[in-house]
């Protein structure tokens, strides 16, 4: 009896203090919700971020090379088209028009490529050179063969076969000596403006940033998103184990005291 008198005189951890740990645990979740929250909106952004440098990479490489094979293809193209079609001017000239109608389709795509991908704008005086450069391709056809590309092309040719021949046999009137003028000024011109090209692309690159500092701050961010993920789900099996304890020392209390 003494015993059974002093077992019952042990005061029972009472369920309030069994529940105490559970309201700071759940306010540390709720807290690392917010982090895990805050942390996964900075990682999607990080990671679009990423995409658009990657991107804008690729674009800048692809420039690039453009720019350095069709440099070295159109200058020369042109000087030598030049020659031969001096040499027998206007028969010889199909190789020169195939050049010139070449630079001057390149100069349009590169201003929309410069406008889409790479922030031109028609003020740029990168696309101003361009179009100086298209309109100087016709002045070499105006001048030189009598022909300007817009009225060859109301007239249905399309072909620098076509364009030729039409010179030859119709309303053209070549003139070698306007076309030695013109043809060697675009010449210039288009290496001034392949140049300019370069250094666009040069200075565009500047402006890009560092792939490989956003690639570890993605990274880092996407870690942290791990780690409170698993912080949150043990915080919450730690809650729910601990309310089950709080539940079970509650009920088994209340028999307790029922019985007594």
């Amino acid at each position: 009896m003494l015993r059974d008198t002093e077992t019952s005189s042990v005061p029972a951890r009472s369920p309030k203090l069994q529940r105490a740990p559970i309201g700071r645990m759940v306010a540390l979740s709720l807290g690392t919700a917010g982090v895990f929250g805050v942390n996964s909106i900075f990682f999607f952004i990080s990671q679009n971020h990423l995409g658009n440098i990657a991107s804008s990479i690729e674009n800048l490489q692809a420039l690039d090379h453009t720019i350095s094979n069709e440099r070295n293809e159109i200058i020369p193209a042109l000087r030598q088209g030049q020659k031969l079609c001096l040499n027998s001017f206007p028969d010889g000239c199909q190789p020169y028009v195939e050049a010139l109608l070449f630079l001057r389709n390149r100069a349009s795509d590169y201003s929309a490529a410069l406008e889409a991908d790479f922030e031109a704008t028609e003020n740029s005086p990168i696309i101003k050179e361009l179009t100086a450069l298209s309109d100087a391709t016709n002045q070499v056809a105006a001048q030189g063969y009598g022909l300007s590309f817009p009225r060859a092309k109301s007239l249905g040719i399309f072909s620098p076969e076509a364009y030729i021949g039409f010179v030859k046999d119709n309303e053209g009137k070549p003139n070698a000596a306007a076309f030695e003028t013109q043809s060697t000024a675009i010449a210039i011109k288009a290496v001034k403006v392949f140049n300019g090209l370069s250094d666009y692309s040069s200075a565009y690159a500047k402006t890009v940033p560092n792939f490989q500092a956003t690639q570890t701050l993605t990274t880092t961010l996407y870690w942290i998103i791990v780690l409170a993920e698993i912080l949150v789900f043990s915080l919450v099996g730690s809650i729910a184990l601990l309310n089950t304890r709080a539940e079970a020392l509650s009920k088994k209390t209340a028999l307790r005291d029922g019985s007594q």
